[in-house]
């Protein structure tokens, strides 16, 4: 799971989230079984040759955060869609 802080918005701000290279973001399919080594190497192999270490650290970046959203949705810490719209409701109303 991407992960990004929560402020509280101000009243006259808007709530944006950006999820960063989102145009060229794959997701392969991962078999459960296969290890985050092998998740990388599989990832990796999809980028051109040219490929910079930023951009290979980004992507380990983005496959541990969908490791640790794929687990917290198995450990059952979710928030249905109806709660998420009743916090921001909250917190535009305060």
């Amino acid at each position: 799971m991407l992960r990004m802080p929560l402020a509280k918005p101000r009243r006259d701000s808007t709530l944006t989230l950006a999820i960063p290279n989102l145009a060229r973001l794959r997701i392969p399919s991962y078999g459960s079984d296969m290890t985050p080594k092998q998740k990388t190497l599989q990832a990796i192999g999809t980028l051109p040759e040219d490929v910079s270490y930023e951009q290979l650290q980004e992507e380990v970046r983005i496959l541990a955060a969908l490791d640790e959203g794929e687990a917290e949705i198995r450990e059952g810490r979710v928030v249905s869609q109806e709660e998420v719209k009743r916090r921001l409701a909250q917190w535009t109303s305060s």
